[in-house]
């Protein structure tokens, strides 16, 4: 994916965004929700040049923009296995 395919929503499907989030090694979220650091294995992000954690947010930002129209084939996200991408279904749909 380039950097304009992941900082876009323009063509993109629920499917796909939900795809790019199974596909990526995510920072697990605890259950807090605060997003923890596999290698330091603590809150936070340690390496800022690492693309990792920007997934979760930009995928939320793509279902968010797509949620007028998709709103109930978010929701079925809620039902995945992927507990990233239940997270960024939920997330996007919050009020």
């Amino acid at each position: 994916m380039t950097d304009t395919e992941a900082n876009s929503s323009d063509g993109l499907s629920v499917e796909a965004v939900l795809d790019r989030v199974r596909t990526h090694e995510s920072h697990p979220v605890d259950e807090t929700s605060f997003t923890v650091d596999r290698t330091l294995e603590e809150h936070g992000i340690a390496n800022l040049d690492d693309d990792d954690w920007r997934v979760r947010p930009l995928a939320v930002r793509d279902l968010v923009r797509l949620e007028d129209a998709k709103t109930s084939e978010i929701a079925g996200g809620f039902e995945d296995d992927d507990v990233q991408v239940r997270y960024v279904c939920v997330t996007s749909l919050a009020p």
